[in-house]
């Protein structure tokens, strides 16, 4: 957890948080003693804005999105923050690991979009080769055209247990739901004999799971619309309020968050 505060006076934005108070540890000595340097980090900002119009900004949970996986230390990360009457983005970033991080206020608000639905052709045939019986090894192609078909009626980011998530904040599989699996079967029951559509069910439940191959690949991009820098009013401030966040295209606003 940290604070996180806007400077009006600097429009400059810093953030406070327990670790600002850990010390620094310095080898001063021949015999390799390490000595202990008392930090505080943020009584020196707090120094350097004094008497300034400061005012504290509350970062909105489930806003934050990067185009770098979630474990990359150095990387640019966007959330959006209020202050009670008006929503902002914060951009949060650090040129390298030994640096602290440094934050920016923008004036809009995040919007995210599904751009990309894929299925796995290349993994779904590699495994269909390895596991089918020789009578089906000829039908993976008219397996692959009619998933694709029914791909087109899946409505990405529906349904949080059909989705699984990547290490990437922009990318997670989406499993197909049972509507459209019925669909695929239909399709498949004029071209395929019972017992191979028997077999093909089987592949399909096998593989429609997390570490499978059929549950489509999603790709989100994102991007900030630019807002004017007008304050809302006090009574106005329930629609800087968070709620769910909604698919394709999406503004992000988490549920049931009170200031």
């Amino acid at each position: 957890m940290f604070n996180l505060y806007h400077c009006k006076s600097c429009n400059e934005v810093f953030a406070s948080t327990p670790f600002d108070k850990y010390p620094e540890y310095q080898d001063l000595s021949e015999e390799g003693v390490l000595m202990e340097k008392p930090l505080d980090d943020s009584d020196i900002l707090m120094v350097k804005h004094k008497g300034h119009d400061l005012e504290e900004l509350k970062p909105i949970p489930g806003t934050t999105i990067s185009e770098r996986d979630y474990c990359e230390p150095v990387k640019e990360v966007y959330f959006e923050a209020t202050n009670g009457r008006k929503r902002f983005v914060i951009k949060k970033w650090r040129k390298n690991v030994n640096e602290p991080m440094e934050y920016k206020l923008i004036h809009g608000s995040l919007k995210i979009i599904v751009y990309s639905c894929e299925v796995r052709e290349g993994e779904i045939k590699k495994e269909w080769l390895r596991v089918m019986p020789e009578p089906l090894m000829e039908k993976a192609v008219i397996f692959l055209t009619i998933l694709k078909e029914t791909a087109t009626e899946m409505k990405a980011g529906k349904g949080t247990r059909m989705i699984f998530e990547t290490l990437n904040p922009l990318m997670y599989y989406q499993r197909f739901n049972q509507q459209c699996i019925k669909t695929v079967l239909k399709k498949l029951k004029d071209v395929v004999t019972p017992l191979e559509l028997k077999e093909i069910r089987t592949f399909i439940r096998e593989q429609n799971q997390a570490d499978g191959v059929i549950p489509l690949m999603i790709r989100k991009k994102f991007f900030i619309e630019k807002a004017e820098e007008k304050e809302v009013q006090p009574e106005e401030s329930a629609a800087c309020m968070p709620s769910r966040i909604k698919p394709i295209p999406v503004r992000i606003r988490p549920v049931e968050y009170q200031i």
